[in-house]
């Protein structure tokens, strides 16, 4: 029969911790996690898309434009051109008075989705969006590394409607670091006709580092077990 030492199961213990360690740094890196308002998004940078000119400017896709701090975007759609909006003017909806908005364009062939490269990777993304058309809808942004792979999708369900309130959500992602080269920003469905055609506000960027997000409950659970095992094998060698 095998004979554990104490060091050995301060190995074990180690072990654990160790695996704790790859699990943390893995869940962090395997999903984009949902961020719902800009304050969360801890925003260094914004593209205003007043930038592009007055409203109805019609803009040929796709166009490069510069965030205020410099980074080179290229924004691009399916259909051939974008139109700038003003919340209030051309778009009667519920983004904020005077709000600048990227219109899908009122065209048939403009039914978006958005793709939006960054010159340099970014480490979160985020702006608020609403359809052409009221109702409820589902938004989604998908996110891209530098070698065009897909690393997450999040969605939120939102409601278009008039007011001018600022009640459009904001649907964002995150990573732990810079590694996001491309969003792709598009409309699932619409209760009511029209589902792809939408606008979103200025986009907020982010190209430093993010906080650290929180390991799957499960794998903390496996990881826990192994501690706390090894643990009370100490303590009983010791007694």
């Amino acid at each position: 029969m095998r004979i554990f030492t104490l060091s050995g199961y301060q190995a074990y213990l180690g072990l654990g911790l160790t695996l704790f360690a790859g699990l943390l740094a893995t869940s962090v890196q395997a999903q984009v996690t949902l961020v719902t308002t800009r304050n969360t998004l801890g925003s260094t940078d914004f593209v205003d898309w007043g930038s592009l000119g007055g409203e109805l400017t019609s803009i040929a896709s796709p166009f490069s434009i510069n965030s205020n701090g410099g980074l080179s975007l290229t924004v691009s759609e399916f259909g051939p051109s974008f139109t700038r909006a003003n919340e209030g003017g051309v778009w009667g909806g519920n983004f904020a008075l005077g709000d600048h908005l990227l219109y899908t364009d009122v065209s048939p062939s403009g039914n978006g989705p958005i793709t939006i490269v960054f010159a340099s990777p970014v480490s979160a993304a985020g702006y608020q969006i609403e359809t052409a058309t009221g109702g409820v809808f589902l938004a989604r942004l998908r996110a891209f590394d530098s070698s065009n792979t897909d690393i997450g999708t999040v969605t939120e369900t939102g409601s278009s409607h008039g007011g001018s309130d600022n009640s459009a959500i904001f649907i964002g992602g995150k990573r732990l670091t810079p590694d996001i080269k491309k969003i792709v920003i598009s409309i699932d469905s619409s209760q009511f006709g029209d589902p792809a055609r939408f606008s979103i506000n200025r986009l907020d960027i982010r190209t430093t580092g993010t906080a650290a997000a929180t390991p799957e409950p499960g794998g903390l659970a496996l990881v826990a077990g192994l501690l706390l095992s090894g643990s009370a094998l100490i303590r009983r060698r010791r007694k």
